[in-house]
């Protein structure tokens, strides 16, 4: 009998300090699984079509933490489909995938699933290309909107993965020695960034050159970072940062070209068709942005 007969309505797994396991179970075939970890299996190389079980693999989760994997080496995140050999992506729902501790783990063919992908202490992770072979049932690159990436040593322009990101809307960098990156078209990768935030990153200095690029950043957030929060007040680097709506060094905000465009409650739109002089509606009028982008 298969695992989805025993455990049917199985919602969480921990698998926890397993050294000499060196292969994973079907785990992808349970149908209710919502959250698994996997942490200090030291002896798995590899995540490929055994950890799935077959088609519709993962239908449910939607957390997923991999730590403590010092021999994993490769994930295959589609898997083959027994029908006409395309790839079909698993963790159709999958929310958070966090990587942790994981120093020689690469992604083989596609990016990582899920909206909100953390790599921790995983350079590699972050450094290994591919090529797109083959076709999927669905793009996991799209549906990732928001990437933490902390205590990363390799440069900013050796991050390959961000190549493989067009959707990516939210970056957050965290306790990382180099944002250096000379690359044009690495950021032109990430152009749909909204928002990037840069904490606890003492050896940085400077943002990369080409930050222009990134024309729909509306937020830069730099917390505890004294050498960056100079970079940016100073007043010959002000220019390179003049696209962007708003800055926060440390939670003090320092420049706000526009406000952003404010969303009018039913109550609020009553008031302005009518015509009412109140305080409500200046505050609305006032939220309004300079290029008539509002209400």
């Amino acid at each position: 009998m298969s695992i989805t007969t025993y455990l049917p309505r199985l919602t969480h797994v921990i698998l926890w300090d397993l050294p000499s396991c060196n292969v994973l179970p079907p785990l992808g075939q349970l149908p209710n699984l919502e959250w698994l970890k996997i942490d200090g299996m030291g002896s798995i190389r590899m995540i490929d079509g055994v950890f799935y079980g077959g088609r519709g693999a993962f239908p449910r989760l939607a957390y997923f933490t991999l730590s403590n994997m010092d021999c994993l080496e490769e994930w295959n995140t589609p898997y083959p489909s027994v029908v006409d050999g395309s790839n079909v992506l698993a963790f159709p729902k999958l929310f958070e995938l966090s990587i942790n501790h994981c120093p020689l783990l690469r992604f083989i063919a596609f990016s990582p699933p899920g909206r909100h992908v953390i790599i921790c202490s995983s350079d590699q992770a972050l450094l290994s290309p591919w090529d797109n072979k083959g076709h999927v049932g669905a793009s996991s690159s799209a549906a990732n909107k928001w990437l933490s990436v902390a205590s990363c040593e390799a440069p900013l322009h050796q991050w390959s993965l961000l190549r493989h990101l067009p959707g990516l809307q939210l970056l957050e960098i965290s306790s990382c020695s180099d944002l250096t990156c000379g690359s044009t078209d690495l950021l032109q990768c990430i152009s749909s960034l909204d928002t990037l935030i840069v904490e606890d990153c003492n050896g940085t200095v400077a943002l990369p050159e080409m930050l222009g690029d990134l024309t729909c950043l509306r937020l830069l957030k730099i917390i505890g970072c004294p050498g960056l929060s100079q970079w940016c007040t100073s007043k010959e680097n002000r220019m390179k940062l003049a696209h962007i709506l708003e800055i926060e060094l440390d939670g003090n905000r320092i420049e706000i070209r526009r406000p952003y465009r404010r969303y009018v409650t039913g109550r609020e739109q009553k008031l302005k068709n009518k015509g009412a002089p109140t305080r409500t509606m200046k505050d609305l009028e006032d939220t309004t942005s300079r290029d008539g982008v509002g209400i």
